[in-house]
């Protein structure tokens, strides 16, 4: 793929002409259909999603990396604060109530 691209980029080919060269050595390379062919040229996703997701790092609680607090947030504390990180879901979760 990298030495069409190199081609396409260094000869003045018309769209479809680029096309046509990416698409062989692409369906040549892999196995594929022509569907994902055609999507993947386009630029189309192959796959869509309707849920987000979010990472919460359920590791040890020694263990887990903390974002700490801006510098302007930091300035605005009292300095003998210790509350210096941000807080995440997992210590909101850890504070609810017992009922």
């Amino acid at each position: 793929m990298n030495e069409v691209a190199e081609e396409v980029k260094s000869r003045n080919f018309s769209s479809i002409e680029k096309l046509r060269k990416f698409g062989r050595v692409f369906l040549g390379g892999t196995e594929i259909c022509s569907q994902e062919a055609a999507y993947t040229n386009s630029g189309i996703p192959l796959s869509r999603c309707s849920r987000g997701s979010i990472f919460i790092n359920t590791g040890p609680p020694s263990e887990r990396v903390v974002i700490v607090k801006s510098a302007k947030q930091l300035q605005e504390m009292s300095p003998d604060s210790t509350d210096v990180t941000v807080k995440g879901l997992l210590d909101h979760y850890s504070q609810r109530p017992l009922e």
